[in-house]
């Protein structure tokens, strides 16, 4: 057992009683900031892209969402950005994901395209 140390966070008391958890930031340290940030890229497909909607709630907190004025995507992010783009809300993004992730996730495997080529290539 020895010296080994524990892969779980640290935690410890801010001044204002709350706790704090190191790794994570607290939202009072990043609002009320001016961001200048334009563009939101999302990487990642399937059920990654899911986990977006929490990190857009954050930056709708913190004021970064309203200012941005590009978004990209590819895959079910690309669908994320392309509401976003549409000036849909976090909620309302949220929302859709839910009411159709069967249809964003789970495509039905299609069968090969099958092409037969005849005669010569020169």
């Amino acid at each position: 057992m020895g010296n080994r140390q524990s892969s779980m966070p640290v935690r410890r008391r801010h001044p204002s009683g709350s706790e704090i958890r190191s790794g994570f930031s607290s939202l009072k340290r990043i609002t009320g900031k001016n961001y200048y940030f334009e563009n939101l890229v999302l990487e990642g497909n399937n059920v990654k892209s899911l986990a977006y909607v929490g990190a857009l709630k954050v930056l709708d907190k913190v004021g970064i969402l309203g200012k941005l004025k590009r978004f990209a995507g590819v895959g079910t992010s690309g669908v994320i950005a392309s509401l976003l783009a549409a000036d849909f809300d976090c909620d309302t993004v949220q929302r859709l994901l839910n009411e159709h992730i069967d249809n964003l996730l789970f495509v039905p495997a299609r069968t090969p395209l099958r092409i037969r080529i005849t005669g010569t290539l020169f």
